[in-house]
């Protein structure tokens, strides 16, 4: 028996299948790692849905009811999602000490500015942390509880795009600019105001989630709750 988009059960198992498949998606969206994962986890059910789903697409192109409109829609919407995550998003959420470096060294005056405004708008005795990303979103109309103004928060917001960053934290002594989350790994540029004596060099060298850049500059990578995440290339690009 051939199916058809106007028997009942098949049109609900197309629409079902491609709101699994779109909810996985946006998944990928906010938390690659977990997303993907998730979706491998539940290759049980990804697969029958995607099969369902190009079945379903190829019967909607004759646009003879809303029932077949409504595949079409939704199945392209699918399509269109997950060609603009893995050609305009991934590529950009990807990171190592290469692609930090090449950012530094295109943004280091920049960055060096930020960090002195940064220092000079904070109160003394006070850290803080803002951040601009998909996970997190410092909200401008919280400057007062920040310690600044509304108006230092939008410049440091805009400095931090322009350089690429996220977002950055710390005091008067130390300041950390985030450069990129990837899956649950961040990447920070930390800088110093003085030199780095020899006792921080090696403490720095021995970390493989650090990297020394420059003898007042190197990148660490933290791992949140589950640890610091190692640099792969650290042997290699200290090397050079």
């Amino acid at each position: 028996m051939k199916i058809k988009l106007s028997d009942n059960i098949w049109f609900r198992c197309a629409v079902v299948s491609a709101v699994f498949i779109l909810l996985n998606i946006i998944l990928w969206y906010f938390d690659e790692f977990l997303g993907l994962s998730l979706t491998f986890l539940l290759l049980f059910l990804t697969i029958p849905a995607t099969v369902i789903s190009i079945i379903a697409l190829c019967q909607s192109f004759s646009f003879k009811t809303h029932r077949h409109t409504a595949v079409f829609s939704l199945n392209m919407l699918n399509i269109i999602l997950i060609a603009v995550f893995y050609f305009a998003i991934l590529p950009h959420r990807d990171c190592d000490e290469y692609i930090m470096e090449d950012n530094y060294t295109k943004h280091y005056a920049e960055m060096s500015e930020l960090k002195n405004y940064f220092k000079n708008a904070i109160d003394r005795n006070k850290s803080v942390r803002m951040e601009w990303s998909l996970k997190y979103n410092t909200k401008i109309k919280d400057y007062d509880s920040l310690g600044l103004t509304k108006q230092e928060v939008k410049t440091i917001k805009k400095k931090l795009r322009k350089i690429n960053c996220q977002g950055i934290e710390g005091g008067k002594h130390n300041v950390k600019i985030l450069f990129k989350r990837v899956d649950s790994g961040v990447y920070y540029y930390n800088l110093s105001d003085s030199v780095f004596d020899l006792q921080q060099i090696n403490k720095i060298k021995k970390d493989c989630s650090s990297i020394l850049l420059n003898d007042s500059v190197y990148f660490s990578r933290v791992g949140g709750a589950i640890g610091n995440y190692c640099f792969e290339n650290k042997a290699e690009f200290e090397k050079r």
